[in-house]
């Protein structure tokens, strides 16, 4: 069993899944040098309360802290680039000091708002910010309190989860202008009862709509060209 780690001034990178599964893993300290923090690095340490960023960081990987305990994550200066939502819907408060990236009501973007990366805000209902013309696989993932979204019409892509474990979220209107569906986009969204197409989207991925167990309807349009 870890409880503790200490990552050494000589790591630049911690890799995909490095502590995934240490379930009491409690206290870690990383090194000045780090410089990477890969995809589901973290996921799982259901007992870490706190992480330390160095000032080295310069990427964060998708969903690198997701199913842990943290409640406040602090952005380095450093910090150049965050491949997607870094963890899932928790209440988190996302602490920015880098010129790279903005928080506005808890959730956190691209530095000109082009790219929504993790939805944190405890509200029922949200329109999305007319420049944000993509958002971030898991961005609203487990966000179980969202009842209602607007989706900009800029957008190309349902990312892959990007709703998944959203419970509450009753409908959703996809704009004109989605190409894609992506994969387990509205995995358990429990609460659907009816999703029109769009005659924009050609393709539809694997468990896009696996356990909407509610859900009676689904408008498919002659545009889709594939669906799994």
């Amino acid at each position: 069993t870890i409880i503790n780690v200490i990552i050494p001034d000589s790591v630049e990178v911690i890799g995909e899944r490095a502590f995934s599964g240490c379930f009491f893993l409690r206290e870690v300290s990383l090194g000045n040098s780090v410089k990477i923090i890969k995809e589901f690095a973290f996921k799982d340490c259901k007992a870490l309360l706190e992480l330390k960023l160095p000032e080295s960081l310069e990427e964060i990987g998708l969903m690198a802290f997701s199913y842990t305990s943290l409640k406040e994550i602090v952005l380095p200066k450093s910090l150049l680039k965050i491949t997607g939502n870094p963890i899932v819907y928790n209440k988190v408060k996302f602490v920015n000091n880098s010129p790279n990236f903005t928080v506005e009501n808890e959730n956190l973007f691209t530095k000109n708002k082009r790219v929504l990366i993790s939805f944190q805000s405890n509200v029922t209902s949200y329109i999305i910010p007319k420049s944000v013309v993509a958002i971030s696989g898991y961005a609203f993932s487990k966000c179980s309190s969202l009842q209602t979204i607007e989706l900009p019409i800029s957008m190309k892509s349902i990312n892959k989860s990007m709703f998944s474990g959203c419970s509450s979220l009753k409908n959703i209107l996809i704009p004109s202008s989605v190409t894609r569906i992506g994969r387990a986009a509205f995995y358990q969204c429990k609460s659907f009862k009816e999703i029109i197409i769009p005659k924009s989207v050609q393709y539809i991925d694997r468990l896009a709509f696996r356990y909407c167990r509610n859900l009676k309807a689904v408008y498919i349009p002659d545009s889709v060209k594939r669906i799994g």
